[in-house]
């Protein structure tokens, strides 16, 4: 979607980690980027929207 932005909020909370990356979609000819959100412990809750304009 290179004419589109993607805007990503997600709810804080401490011990969170976030990863943004490339990585392959099911195939290595088409790459995709991605956020990968972490938490320690049991039960974690995440709270996120996004919005494609």
């Amino acid at each position: 979607m290179a004419d589109r932005t993607l805007t990503l909020w997600m709810e804080g909370c401490a011990g969170t980690d976030i990863y943004v990356f490339e990585g392959y979609e099911d195939t290595t000819a088409k790459k995709r980027s991605g956020v990968l959100v972490r938490r320690h412990g049991c039960g974690a809750a995440y709270r996120a929207v996004y919005t494609i304009e």
